[in-house]
């Protein structure tokens, strides 16, 4: 069979940066072929190059036939007519792959009306269709909505229906489920699958986690520097990897911080947070006029009467949905959210009972790391000013004090002081994470709440920050509120777990005993969710031998 996709010795440089250098690679119909590589390697813009969606100065040679026709020659409007129609591509971040003045029903039809495949009349009933084939039922998701209305997970649904709009031969899904929690993460890969089989597509699949990329491909690609390092099939290549960097991957994985093997826990247990019976509820808008006035709005109760403690030193993990109300929790601790109910006591002080000079100095106590780096710092400012931004809780240090503050932040995270003369944009992911935890270290606090801290980071990379979090706990006895939707990086890094369903806290205790026998159903879901590469790579080997 020829193939649908086929790169010929691609070569790619911007400026005078090498990206890829002589890639080949094929991909039949019907099949999924997984791309996989630290960040960097090129597997985005291996998916651009062929989309050829190259940023200014790009240098693109080599070939890169659909179906034997080369799209390298191309001009932009010969291309313009492939892009979503015979490929289509599925993006990580589907906040900003969608337009947020626009209704998802109409964008969805937009692109049945560019391509002439319905006209105006019959677009928005074909947009309906394809909405309720990937599970968004008018009853419950009207097409009528705006992007900011849905969830991550219903988000990512409307892109895979405005990919898979135009009947394209190929779709590019790169990091389709990176942001997503487990449950969720397990429906669109289920909803990828059933698409690619009915339809009969090829899928060129682009992700960092091996688990979901040994359950969707058929062939797995590796790649580094642009270059290839092995391939082959999925079961083959991932039981015998031949080269040192796949088994690096393979490796970082399922990497556990070495101090957590050798930890002792402290005998006497002196309590840092204190959360008891919290409630936070959110007023729900557009309840009509009449509720406006009279002031009979409905409520939406975010957290609902939760209790829990985080020792001096201690790890404490917080997993759950999304909307399950663990970054709202995380808010009403760090003070940005107040509660409706309950209080919260951090080394014995309420942070929403206090103001001024007080205040301040409760808030040096408690920092926080976010998700998205890049998003938390201000594009304009450099990387020492950014660090420095938190010295503010503490007026008493002189300009000196606090530039030696920023100096041993940024070695602490394994950089160099020269790097705070540096701009954020210069950095990689890795190392931008490093430096919002240099950040979060500057005013030397007790606790640190991490949310989401390595969800967008490749394997290594994340193996590398989540020993530097242990590291660091040991050298300055932080406590962490890990929240995460990663089953496996909260086993790798916390002590005890929060189980976190509908503002509730569902089930608690020590890491691993809730994770090998959970006792709540919820728990157990979440847990039968997430991949596990063993798990996935043994039922690819007894499907196989039952097919062969």
């Amino acid at each position: 069979m020829s193939p649908l996709l086929e790169l010929d010795r691609v070569n790619l440089s911007i400026g005078s940066v090498p990206i890829l250098t002589d890639l080949s690679l094929t991909i039949r119909t019907g099949e999924v072929l997984g791309l996989v590589g630290e960040s960097g390697s090129g597997k985005s813009l291996t998916a651009l190059s062929i989309l050829r969606l190259l940023p200014h100065g790009s240098r693109l040679s080599g070939a890169i036939r659909l179906e034997g026709r080369d799209l390298v020659g191309l001009s932009e409007a010969q291309m313009c007519a492939i892009r979503g129609n015979a490929i289509s591509m599925v993006f990580q971040e589907p906040m900003t792959a969608l337009n947020p003045v626009k209704t998802i029903g109409a964008q969805v039809a937009e692109s049945l009306v560019v391509h002439g495949k319905e006209d105006r009349a019959n677009s928005a009933r074909e947009a309906g269709r394809l909405l309720e084939r990937v599970g968004l039922s008018g009853d419950r998701v009207s097409p009528q909505r705006y992007p900011h209305e849905l969830s991550g997970g219903q988000r990512q649904r409307v892109v895979i229906a405005m990919a898979m709009a135009c009947r394209p031969r190929l779709i590019i899904a790169d990091e389709p489920t990176t942001a997503l929690d487990v449950t969720i993460q397990a429906q669109i890969l289920d909803l990828l699958k059933e698409i690619v089989r009915e339809d009969r597509l090829s899928l060129l699949l682009i992700s960092h986690d091996l688990a979901v990329v040994a359950d969707m491909a058929d062939r797995v690609m590796i790649l580094k520097d642009g270059r290839e390092v092995e391939s082959g099939p999925t079961t083959a290549l991932f039981r015998g990897f031949r080269a040192p960097y796949s088994r690096a991957l393979m490796a970082a994985s399922a990497h556990v911080p070495d101090r957590l093997a050798t930890r002792v826990q402290p005998q006497t247990r002196n309590t840092l947070l204190e959360v008891n019976r919290l409630v936070v509820d959110y007023k729900l808008s557009g309840q009509g006029l009449m509720a406006q006035l009279t002031g009979r709005q409905g409520r939406l109760r975010a957290v609902s009467d939760v209790s829990f403690t985080v020792g001096a030193g201690e790890s404490v993990g917080l997993v759950g949905e999304s909307g399950c109300g663990k970054s709202t929790l995380a808010r009403t601790i760090l003070g940005l959210q107040s509660p409706n109910g309950g209080h919260i006591r951090l080394d014995g002080e309420d942070p929403h009972g206090l103001t001024g000079q007080a205040l301040r100095d409760l808030r040096r106590k408690v920092q926080v790391v976010f998700q998205d780096p890049y998003g938390s710092f201000d594009p304009r400012q450099t990387v020492a000013r950014a660090i420095a931004e938190p010295l503010y809780l503490l007026p008493e240090l002189s300009g000196t004090e606090k530039r030696l503050r920023v100096s041993e932040a940024l070695v602490s995270v394994g950089l160099t002081p020269k790097d705070g003369g540096k701009y954020p944009h210069e950095f990689s992911g890795g190392q931008r994470q490093r430096i919002a935890i240099a950040r979060a270290l500057v005013t030397r606090p007790r606790l640190i709440v991490a949310d989401e801290p390595v969800s967008a980071l490749d394997v290594s990379i994340r193996a590398q920050i989540l020993d530097l979090f242990a590291r660091l706990q040991d050298q300055y006895g932080l406590s962490y509120l890990f929240i995460s939707h990663d089953l496996s990086v909260v086993r790798a890094i916390t002590d005890t777990v929060l189980v976190m369903n509908a503002g509730e806290i569902v089930e608690r205790g020590a890491t691993g005993a809730v994770f090998d026998a959970p006792q709540h159903p919820y728990t157990r879901l979440l847990v039968a969710s997430a991949p596990k590469l063993d798990a996935v790579l043994a039922a690819r080997a007894t499907r196989e031998q039952v097919n062969a």
